[in-house]
This record gives C-alpha cells, sequence and structure tokens, in this order.
C-alpha cells in the first residue's frame, strides 16, 4: 500500500473515467513489478516472478491492475 499511496498522490491531473482508469491500472501494474521483482527478493520474503508457477504471478498482477483501475476510476 505504500508505494502505491505515494504513486497515487503524485499524479496531481484528473482526466477522464477512461483515462484515469488506464492510468490506475498502469500504476497498481508499476507498484506490483517494484514490489515483486526488486525488494521482495532481495529481502528473501519471496522468489521473483519469473521463477514462480504462472497462476501464482497472475492472480497479484490482476488484482493490481483492477484496484489500481478501480481506484483511478473513483478518484476522477
Amino acid at each position: 500500500m505504500g508505494i502505491g499511496t505515494v504513486m497515487g498522490l503524485l499524479r496531481r491531473e484528473s482526466g477522464s473515467k477512461v483515462g484515469e482508469a488506464a492510468a490506475g491500472t498502469a500504476l497498481g501494474l508499476l507498484a506490483w513489478g517494484a514490489g515483486w521483482a526488486t525488494w521482495l527478493p532481495l529481502t528473501g520474503v519471496d522468489l521473483p516472478p519469473w521463477k514462480e508457477p504462472t497462476p501464482k504471478v497472475l492472480l497479484p498482477v490482476l488484482d493490481h491492475a483492477v484496484f489500481g483501475a478501480a481506484w483511478g476510476s473513483c478518484m476522477s
């Protein structure tokens, strides 16, 4: 929630609902990638996504994309 909150607060311009949903999706995926591909493997909490089976990686990616889109739509 920390990096997603920071990225959301840094985005100050608002546009149409579709544009905000797209930006929210992109920021959600960026937040997922920043966590799972960097600090989680570095600290030994989890394996990097390229070493995990596809279903285990796909669900968090979809979660972050949908949550980002919903949040972007709500905040426009």
